[in-house]
């Protein structure tokens, strides 16, 4: 991952394009990232955590 990084690209099956996180606000940046086998989970600089799973992603 580039720092300051305001898309994400996912890589893996991906059959239904469900892995791929949304592009952040402007003035927001994605600042880690975790990804297994089924799931991504990105850390954005608003402190929000974004997923995106096989069921499709979400932002708490």
């Amino acid at each position: 991952m580039v720092p300051g990084a305001t898309t994400v690209r996912t890589a893996g099956v991906n059959l239904h394009a469900r892995l791929e996180l949304p592009d952040p606000p402007v003035g927001v940046t994605y600042i880690a990232i975790d990804i297994g086998a089924s799931a991504t989970a990105a850390l954005r600089s608003d402190g929000q955590v974004v997923m995106a799973t096989d069921l499709g992603w979400q932002a708490d």
